[in-house]
């Protein structure tokens, strides 16, 4: 007789990110800063404008960078942080809050909401580092593209087999 099979959890259902739609509008209203670039993250969409993290995509809503400045309105629109849990237990409350949705209605406020995530992911420590190592490596290979490494073969010594 066999065992009872065990039963795994159901994955959570991918959310859709928005609609292609709202992104090209994003990129249209930003178009005059720079090309706004959408990516994978965390099973969901990221939002880049000249190669800046932006904004990420959860649960269908848009979630832009903030700082010491542009919080407190988020606060006040009773806007909540991107927050998750690691796989160690740890619980991590980002710098990532989402929009308003009355934004979505109107195209200058967004604009002007967007225009300051974008300043506040300029001067976040974490772009400012890349930026540094970017500005390194062009410097360190006279502003070309560093080559890609091949892949090189791990030789093992062969293991001895045991004696029976």
């Amino acid at each position: 007789m066999r065992p009872p099979r065990t039963i795994r959890a159901r994955k959570p259902e991918r959310t859709a990110a928005p609609a292609a739609g709202l992104f090209d509008h994003i990129a249209d209203l930003l178009a005059d800063i720079g090309p706004v670039k959408t990516r994978n993250m965390f099973g969901s969409a990221s939002l880049r404008l000249n190669n800046v993290l932006l904004g990420i995509v959860v649960d269908d809503r848009i979630h832009v960078r903030t700082d010491v400045n542009t919080r407190p309105v988020f606060l006040a629109e009773g806007s909540r942080p991107f927050e998750f849990d690691k796989h160690t237990g740890e619980y991590i409350v980002t710098s990532y809050y989402a929009l308003p949705d009355w934004l979505y209605d109107e195209p200058e406020e967004l604009r002007r909401w967007l225009l300051a995530a974008y300043e506040a992911a300029l001067v976040s420590p974490s772009a400012i580092k890349r930026r540094q190592i970017r500005e390194r490596r062009a410097a360190r290979t006279g502003g070309k593209p560093a080559p890609k490494k091949k892949a090189r073969k791990v030789h093992r010594p062969a293991r001895p087999r045991p004696k029976r």
